[in-house]
């Protein structure tokens, strides 16, 4: 399993998400419930039906990142393909292609670096785990 085998039908080119994926051989267990406090937030999916819904999601997914980070001091944890129960359904490879994307936009939007991309097999499906840190202490929420 690599990037270029999972998403040969899709452009990764200059998206920074896309460029250090980590393959990982082991399985990800279910999680506990999601924290509304806390740095780590759990994401089924990020996948939309048209522009403007899109969009929206995107401010409220950027205006999200911040809170996590601001709770995590600059470090941030999602967890992708995780419902909100902690049922670790993953999801198919357009999807996860979709919901990387989304991701970066979003930091890239609130200039956060994106750290220790890891992808997960569960049967058919895809989990993701990614760490994204913010240098700057002072955030505005």
């Amino acid at each position: 399993m690599n990037r270029d085998t999972i998403f040969k039908k899709y452009d990764t080119g200059g998206k920074e998400i896309f460029k250090n994926l980590t393959f990982m051989q082991d399985e990800f267990p279910d999680q506990k419930p999601e924290n509304d406090e806390g740095n780590t937030e759990y994401k089924w999916k990020l996948v939309f039906e048209d522009d403007k819904e899109r969009s929206t999601k995107l401010r409220k997914l950027s205006s999200q990142m911040i809170f996590r980070l601001y709770e995590g001091n600059g470090k941030a944890l999602y967890l992708l393909g995780i419902t909100d129960d902690g049922d670790a359904l993953g999801m198919n490879v357009q999807d996860l292609y979709l919901t990387l994307v989304m991701i970066d936009e979003a930091a890239t939007r609130i200039d956060c670096e994106i750290k220790n991309v890891r992808i997960y097999r569960k049967e058919r499906y895809y989990i993701v785990t990614i760490r994204l840190y913010k240098k700057e202490c002072e955030f505005t929420i």
